[in-house]
C-alpha cells in the first residue's frame, strides 16, 4: 500500500501489527468509466458486467485476473450435478442382513450400505433402526457392517484453515447430520452420545484452535479441548470418519428402541444379502436448492464426486472429480475459457479454485438460459431480499428481487456472482470478486499469532468489501 507519510520504525511495527486491515479508498477505471471501488483498496476487487442479449462487456476492473472463488465454486457443481444425474434423481441408503431371522435374533451380519446421502438425518436412521423392531429384532447376533464405498473416503473436505470447523468435516458413502459432532464443552460432553469419540481436556491455548484433532484409533476419534481458548457452551466440531460416525449414530438409535448390535466395522455389501429398509433421499434438485442456500460443504462435495463417478470410473475424490467436472464444461460451453479456470474441489474450501470476474460473468451468462428438466438453474440461485446469502443484501424495496446469486466467502475474500436485472429492464451477468491478497498470504503462512489476529478482523474487512460490491450493484441497476 502506498504511503505519503514517514513513520519511524517503532511506529511502522505498530501500524503493521495493530492494524492490518487498514484499507485506501481510491479511484479506479473501468473501461474509461470513473468508478470508485467504496471503501477497499482497488487491487483488491475484480469485476465484470456483461450485456445477456449481446454479450458485451458493460463495466470492468481487472477483469481477466484470476481469483479466489470461494463458496461461488458451488454454481459449477450443481449445474454439472444437476445435468449429469437429473433434478430427479435420490440418494439411496440401505439396511440389509444375512442369516435367519429366528425368535427376535438375527443370527448373521447386520449391513448398513450408504449411497453418499448428504441429507441423511438422524429421523431417517431412526427409521431404519425402527424397521429392526417391526422385524420382530431385537439382538442382533453377528457382525454390524458399515459399507461407505459408494464414494471415496476423505478425512476432510480441504487442509484449509482450522481443523476444528464444523463445515470442514469427513466424507463417504455414509453421513450423518452433516457429520458433525455437537461438544457441551464445559463437562465434555459428546452429542449425540456415541461412543466412538474421546475429549481429553488439555489445559493449553493454541492460537485460536478450540478443538484440537488427534487421531483415529480402534474404530474411536480422539480430540483435545484446548481449556485455554474461548468456547461457547455447546460448539460443534466435523467428524473425521464420517462411515463409523454414520454407524455408531445407527447403533446408538437402535439401543434406544431395544435392539442390541454391535459396533460397527467397516466392510463391503455381501452378495448374499437380503434388503431390509431403503431410505431414499430428498430429489437432487431439492437438495440443490438447499445447498446452493446454505451453502454446505458436504453437501456439495458429495454431489459432485456422485456426479463424476457416473461419467469416470477412476475413484472419485475430490480432485479427480472436478477435473472430471471440467472437463464435460469445455464440451458443454467452449466459448468459455476453461483452460484460465482452475476448480480442485465443489465447494469452494479452497485458494486454489481460481476464476475471473469476466470467465465468471461469461459462465452465469451461458447458464442464464439453460434449462435442467422443466425449470432453469437461475431459479436455483439466492434472491436478495429473499433468502440465501443475499437475502440482506440490498433488500429495500427498490432493489429487492434485482439480484440472483451465489456468495462465497474465506478470511478476507468476499464475492458474488449472478444475474442482475435493471430498472430498464435489461438484464446482465456479473461477477465480483473481492481478496485482501496480502492478509491472504499471511494466514497461509507460518505465524500462528498472526493469523489468530487476522481470524478476529476479517469481519470488518468482510463489510467494507460488501458495502463496496452493494453501491455498485446499486448503481448498475439504476444507470442501465
Amino acid at each position: 500500500m502506498p504511503m505519503n507519510i514517514k513513520y519511524p520504525l517503532t511506529a511502522m511495527f505498530l501500524f503493521i501489527i495493530f492494524a492490518p486491515w487498514v484499507i485506501a479508498e481510491e479511484d479506479s477505471k473501468a473501461e474509461g468509466i470513473k468508478t470508485k471501488i467504496h471503501g477497499i483498496h482497488e487491487s483488491h476487487a475484480a469485476f465484470a458486467l456483461i450485456d445477456i442479449e449481446s454479450g458485451k462487456s458493460l463495466r470492468s476492473h481487472h477483469a481477466d485476473q484470476k481469483m479466489i472463488l470461494a463458496s461461488v465454486s458451488k454454481v459449477f457443481s450443481y449445474f454439472f450435478a444437476l445435468n449429469i444425474l437429473g433434478p430427479e434423481y435420490r440418494f439411496e441408503t440401505k439396511l440389509l442382513y444375512t442369516g435367519k431371522i429366528e425368535k427376535g435374533v438375527l443370527k448373521g451380519d447386520l449391513i448398513l450400505k450408504g449411497g453418499g446421502d448428504p441429507y441423511l438425518g438422524a429421523p431417517h436412521l431412526l427409521a431404519m433402526a425402527h424397521e429392526l423392531k417391526i422385524k420382530g429384532i431385537n439382538k442382533v447376533e453377528g457382525k454390524f457392517l458399515v459399507d461407505a464405498s459408494a464414494l471415496q473416503e476423505i478425512e476432510s473436505v480441504s487442509t484449509l484453515g482450522l481443523t476444528d470447523q464444523p463445515d470442514n468435516p469427513s466424507i463417504s458413502g455414509l453421513n450423518a447430520e452433516f457429520n458433525r459432532y455437537q461438544i457441551w464443552s464445559k463437562k465434555s460432553l459428546i452429542y449425540p452420545p456415541v461412543d466412538n469419540l474421546v475429549i481429553n481436556r488439555v489445559n493449553r491455548s493454541a492460537y485460536g484452535l478450540r478443538f484440537g484433532f488427534d487421531k483415529v484409533k480402534d474404530n474411536k476419534e480422539y480430540w483435545n479441548q484446548h481449556l485455554r481458548e474461548y468456547i461457547p457452551s455447546i460448539e460443534a466440531i466435523p467428524t473425521k470418519d464420517s462411515a463409523l460416525y454414520t454407524g455408531n449414530y445407527f447403533k446408538l438409535l437402535a439401543q434406544r428402541l431395544g435392539v442390541t448390535i454391535a459396533s460397527p466395522e467397516k466392510g463391503k455389501l455381501q452378495a448374499k444379502a437380503k434388503n431390509l429398509y431403503t431410505h431414499k433421499s430428498i430429489p437432487l434438485e431439492r437438495l440443490a436448492e438447499l445447498g446452493l442456500e446454505f451453502s454446505n460443504n458436504l453437501m456439495a462435495e458429495a454431489i459432485l464426486m456422485t456426479a463424476a463417478k457416473k461419467i469416470n470410473t477412476l475413484p472419485q475424490d475430490s480432485k479427480i472429480s472436478a477435473r472430471t467436472m471440467v472437463q464435460w464444461y469445455k464440451k458443454k460451453f467452449p466459448e468459455i475459457k476453461w483452460d484460465d479456470i482452475q476448480l480442485i474441489n465443489g465447494s469452494g474450501l479452497t485458494i486454489f479454485n481460481l476464476v475471473s470476474a469476466k470467465n465468471m460473468a461469461l459462465f452465469m451468462r451461458a447458464i442464464y438460459k439453460e434449462k435442467i428438466g422443466n425449470r432453469s438453474f437461475m431459479s436455483y440461485l439466492s434472491i436478495n431480499g429473499h433468502n440465501g446469502g443475499i437475502r440482506r443484501r440490498l433488500n429495500h424495496p427498490k432493489y429487492a428481487f434485482k439480484l440472483f446469486g451465489k456468495t462465497g466467502s474465506l478470511y478476507f475474500v468476499n464475492n458474488l456472482a449472478g444475474i442482475l436485472i435493471a430498472d430498464s429492464g435489461k438484464t446482465y451477468a456479473y461477477a465480483f470478486f473481492t481478496t485482501h491478497h496480502n492478509h491472504r498470504g499471511i494466514l497461509s503462512g507460518d505465524d500462528p499469532k498472526q493469523k489468530k489476529f487476522l481470524r478476529r478482523k476479517s469481519g470488518e474487512w468482510n463489510n467494507l468489501s460488501t458495502n463496496a460490491m452493494d453501491t455498485l450493484l446499486a448503481n448498475w441497476i439504476e444507470e442501465l
